[in-house]
């Protein structure tokens, strides 16, 4: 591991981002995920891209400066996210001891952690451009650095959405050559059912300064359609699945969405061997995976050709490994948690420390059913004032209690789960649990056994996210 170079991309909305001035335009400057969120309202027109940005760099001079450690999120763009301080720590001085390069600027140190940040709002062809333009003069100074490492290779740590950009650097841009393992963390690489709710329908909660065209913004992101999903999962009444360019999806842009169906098209086409994929998938989770068109909008669904086939709430089971890997596939990680805590977890950096040192570690959680892991359900966003509703599916009629921890680690809410008779598919008790009076903020929502904090027994805790949107 100390030998060869390990570069973490980040998801959507992953990097902070400065305009021509440096001022910081998506960032935590102001300490918490409604901070972050209000430097952004205050430009967000200025920030959505125009039509013909295609490919190309961003053309309002917006730049890409470091990851983002801690809760964050847009709505309308993608799901809250809890950050990169726990990934980073644990590949830095808790575990493995990298260090972070810094040689790609004056002066700077080298390292053997490329912490890779980028614009997000482009595609993700783009960004892979840039990855290879970091990534391979960084390889080249750290072989340079030490005879030992003259035949290091890369390990690449990506969560969500990075896990596109980093293949289409690896399958279509010469990349594979110089890859020890890709591991993927809920990366979308058959896209997310969720994302044709977001485009089509829109956010539209919250009062003032939050009724921006969100919307909007999000439908101006090249990256956004190319996180629409790959597969069938379209029903229209007509009989069978459709794909999204099969359709007519209301108010969004036909050429964009087949732009987004053509990038999964050719990066599956040009699946390379040579190197390991390690999808990390998330499990047991509710999780969008079919699409219904209503009249002017769509509803989405849980099931999909009759079956609830779970995921990490965000990304549906099926759509988080490669096309081109079987389900049954034993190299798949699979995980009890949440799509914005997977980078955050325990058992995926013990997943980690397998992959990437063949350690012998203990599995907090994780598991290869459905039927031993809590299923955990809450909208992404509420209003201030409104009651968080959580819905529960636990592997028995334990009891179970439901906590909102706030972005300092304090707990601002609790609740016990109730159950009624009903089941979901998979036999697991349903039940629910609602936390009132939370003020604004963004909020990691734990359900746990109270006499297992830790997650020791058999059903470990799983985690989600929401933001409360308002003043109090």
């Amino acid at each position: 591991m100390d030998e060869d170079l390990v570069v973490v991309v980040p998801g959507v909305m992953g990097s902070r981002l400065v305009d021509r001035e440096g001022r910081e335009v998506w960032g935590l400057s102001a300490g918490s995920a409604l901070g972050a969120l209000r430097t952004l309202g205050g430009s967000l027109r200025a920030l959505e891209l125009p039509e013909d940005v295609g490919d190309g760099p961003a053309p309002d001079g917006v730049v890409a400066r470091g990851l983002m450690p801690s809760f964050h999120v847009i709505p309308g763009v993608w799901t809250p996210v809890q950050g990169y301080a726990e990934l980073l720590g644990f590949l830095g001085a808790r575990r493995f001891g990298l260090t972070v390069d810094r040689s790609h600027a004056e002066g700077g140190a080298q390292g053997n952690l490329l912490v890779f940040a980028y614009d997000w709002r482009l595609s993700n062809r783009f960004s892979a451009v840039c990855l290879k333009a970091r990534v391979e003069p960084a390889l080249l100074r750290w072989r340079a650095s030490a005879p030992q490492r003259r035949d290091a290779k890369v390990v690449f740590i990506c969560h969500s959405m990075g896990g596109l950009v980093a293949r289409w650097y690896l399958d279509r841009l010469g990349g594979a050559e110089i890859a020890r393992v890709l591991v993927t963390l809920g990366t979308p690489h058959r896209g997310a059912a969720k994302v044709v709710d977001q485009l089509v329908n829109g956010v539209r909660k919250g009062p003032g300064p939050f009724k921006l065209d969100l919307t909007r913004f999000a439908r101006s992101l090249p990256s956004s359609y190319q996180l629409l999903p790959e597969y069938a999962c379209i029903t229209t009444g007509a009989g069978g699945l459709k794909k999204t360019t099969e359709v007519e999806l209301p108010d969004i842009d036909k050429d964009l969405v087949a732009d987004g169906m053509r990038f999964h098209e050719e990066v599956d086409a040009s699946y390379m061997p040579g190197y390991p994929r390690v999808p990390v998938v998330g499990i047991g989770q509710p999780t969008p995976t079919s699409v219904e068109l209503d009249g002017n909008g769509v509803v989405i669904h849980t099931a999909f050709d009759g079956v609830d086939r779970g995921g990490d709430g965000t990304v549906p089971r099926l759509a988080a490994r490669p096309k081109a890997m079987l389900e049954t596939d034993p190299v798949i990680r699979g995980v009890g948690e949440g799509h914005g805590l997977l980078a955050a977890h325990k058992s995926v950096t013990d997943q980690l420390d397998l992959v990437v040192s063949a350690q012998n570690v203990v599995y907090r959680a994780g598991s290869p059913s459905k039927k031993d892991v809590i299923g955990v359900s809450v909208p992404d966003l509420h209003e201030v004032g409104e009651a968080i509703e959580v819905s529960v599916a636990s592997p028995s009629r334990r009891t179970l209690e439901v906590l909102a921890i706030d972005e300092s680690g304090s707990e601002a809410g609790w609740a016990g789960v109730r159950y009624g008779g009903a089941t979901d598919d998979d036999g697991r008790p349903l039940g629910s649990a609602t936390l009132g009076g939370v003020g604004p903020g963004g909020y990691t929502i734990v359900v746990r056994a109270p006499d297992d904090p830790r997650g020791i027994s058999s059903v470990a805790p799983v985690r989600s996210t929401t933001l409360v949107l308002g003043v109090s």
